[in-house]
């Protein structure tokens, strides 16, 4: 796990000075950096080192023909460095980075990218054809950003490493986006003229420009799968990822995912495990506690617990924000922060974790919704009825607007639908209003987003027509929702503390099996039913219990007299004139609405931060 940022300008125009530019992102890299300069191209890295931590997995790497700079693991790099000729000289090292350089040299770019299972956003550049390659692994787990500025491009692992040479102006469209989603989805980002590689996308820059879309090989063969296939398929995703040469770790939270990924780690070994203390909440919280502890040591794990008060948050809102790349919403950030600053405090470099768990294994409530779902779309006055209804006065305010909310999106084709029922904060016309933009121009934007997504389903494995609602919805969260919220939060959590996070669970050749086995395998039984048979001897208390969501009180930090309404009313009169136009009222009278006020207030600190212009472009 590292990180990187370069350049491709051409001769004759200034040109950053890239050690000092590097030091922008050295919290991913601490270990050793390194440039390397050719013609119109400038790369510089920095290292965290994982495999191989002799000078011979340094980066960048050079190849005879292309220069590689890599940030991420590649779990099948032995595999493949079997089929590949030993190159002139012999290898140098035993790291992946060097797997991927040689299969570029004696395969090519594409078919490698094709071959890699893992986690990556890389830069390559071929010294032959004088172009560089920017890519991004499927499922969008590692971030990469992109500027392109006259005849210059600009490039980085983190968004605030492009603020330099940015204009520094809010994106309309990704204003709206957020205030919509609460994240800013891939290709759009925060800023008018930063763009992020999309999952998957590979973009080659230089005398021939194009770009294609990474499907992954494994994904195009034919082959059955069956439901006894799922733990053996889980149990080598986890071992796969525990290739490291430095000490590996677990964050344990005492839900199903977590639990089944340490059950895995317990038979390799005793490794250290860390999960969060929550002080002043409610007793399910402190159960989930308790059953992280009880897990570890009945599997022989060094347990860490991190006590964690939510009134952190609202204590220090500036160090959250000195961590985001973009404004993440969820306050339990903080959490994956501390978690990953006590496992580097404990010299644990590399964690497994649970996230895409849910998505990936049909485990959460919305998808028993969504399938009860196509039964009520078949009710021809249901939209009329729920727009009648949400006029009612006897409904609390909250009901009423949920109402208003289903009515808004009854009847739609289903990915935007599901998109809009997703949606955390403000509707499409509040978020138009406070980015500036025709509500008309938001949706046209929202539904250019859901047809790249619908492309990209048809690259999964399994069936890609004639698909159910619920399994549309679950590969829209894969490719949607994952990537640039769960995904990228982890990210910037993880790496401010510079700790490398794997996601298991997110395994290619996991995925793989598991959509071949379709969705009515999966939630055989109940939310997870097939995880949940398939790792038995787990607690019932984790198997059975219901889904939960860290929850901070946010209402009663925001509402009136709160520890951050001062806070928040500030940054809210800022925000009115940065944007230069009215916020909507927002009274914080309850949980969505304190979410709101709460994203408002993260958005302008955040363009703070980066010292952003005034007027959103």
């Amino acid at each position: 796990m590292c990180g990187f940022i370069g350049y491709l300008i051409p001769q004759g125009k200034p040109r950053p000075d890239l050690a000092t530019w590097s030091q922008l992102i050295v919290h991913r890299g601490p270990d050793s950096g390194g440039t390397y300069q050719d013609g119109p191209l400038g790369f510089a890295f920095r290292r965290l080192a994982i495999l191989d931590l002799s000078e011979a997995g340094n980066q960048p790497m050079q190849g005879e023909r292309f220069v590689l700079m890599f940030n991420g693991e590649i779990y099948n790099h032995a595999d493949l460095r079997a089929e590949l000729a030993t190159p002139r000289g012999g290898w140098r090292g035993h790291s992946d980075t060097e797997t991927i350089l040689q299969a570029c040299e004696q395969w090519g770019v594409g078919p490698t990218l094709e071959r890699l299972n893992g986690m990556f956003a890389l830069a390559i550049w071929d010294k032959q054809r004088q172009e560089l390659a920017l890519a991004r692994d499927p499922l969008g787990v590692k971030p990469l950003l992109y500027l392109e500025r006259g005849s210059a491009l600009y490039f980085a692992s983190e968004l605030k490493a492009l603020r330099p040479y940015s204009r520094g102006r809010l994106s309309a469209s990704g204003v709206a986006l957020y205030a919509s989603l609460g994240f800013v989805p891939a290709p759009f980002s925060l800023l008018d003229d930063v763009k992020k590689l999309r999952p998957g996308e590979v973009r080659v820059f230089g005398r021939n420009p194009r770009g294609w879309f990474i499907h992954y090989k494994a994904w195009q063969e034919e082959r059955s799968v069956e439901p006894g296939d799922l733990r053996p398929a889980v149990e080598k995703a986890v071992r796969r990822q525990l290739i490291s040469d430095v000490p590996v770790g677990i964050f344990l939270s005492g839900g199903v995912d977590s639990s089944a990924i340490a059950h895995v780690v317990a038979q390799t070994g005793s490794l250290s495990s860390f999960s969060l203390r929550p002080r002043g909440s409610n007793p399910e919280a402190e159960l989930d506690a308790d059953l992280a502890a009880m897990q570890a040591k009945k599997l022989g794990l060094r347990h860490h617990e991190i006590p964690f008060d939510p009134a952190e948050v609202a204590q220090d809102p500036a160090d959250l924000l000195a961590r985001m790349d973009e404004p993440v919403l969820e306050p339990y950030f903080r959490g994956e922060v501390l978690l990953s600053q006590a496992a580097r405090a404990a010299g644990i470099i590399v964690v497994l974790t649970g996230h895409g768990g849910d998505e990936v294994l049909m485990g959460y409530p919305t998808y028993q919704a969504v399938a009860k779902g196509e039964h009520y779309d078949r009710i021809p006055l249901l939209g009329p009825a729920l727009r009648a209804a949400s006029s009612l006065p006897f409904f609390s305010s909250h009901t009423r607007e949920n109402l208003r909310g289903a009515a808004s999106v009854w009847r739609r084709p289903f990915l935007e639908g599901y998109a809009l029922r997703s949606a955390v904060l403000f509707d499409a016309a509040t978020s138009a209003r406070l980015a500036g933009l025709a509500a008309p121009e938001v949706g046209e934007t929202l539904r250019g987003l859901l047809e790249d997504v619908r492309q990209r389903v048809q690259r999964l494995p399994g069936p890609s027509r004639g698909l159910r609602p619920v399994e549309l919805a679950a590969r829209m969260d894969l490719l949607f929702n994952v990537p640039e919220h769960y995904n990228q939060r982890l990210d910037r959590a993880s790496m401010s503390a510079s700790v490398e996070a794997r996601v298991p669970l997110q395994d290619l050749e996991l995925l793989d099996s598991v959509l071949r086995l379709g969705v009515e395998a999966l939630m055989d039984g109940g939310l997870k039913g097939l995880m949940k048979q398939s790792f038995g001897e787990l607690p019932r208390e984790v198997l059975y219990r219901p889904k939960r969501h860290f929850q901070a009180p946010l209402l009663g930090w925001l509402r009136q007299g709160g520890a951050l309404e001062p806070w928040a009313r500030s940054q809210l009169r800022s925000l009115e004139q940065r944007l230069g136009r009215v916020l909507p009222p927002l009274r914080v009278d309850s949980t969505q609405a304190a979410y709101r006020a709460w994203s408002l207030a993260l958005l302008e600190g955040w363009a703070q931060k980066l010292q952003l212009d005034t007027v959103p472009a």
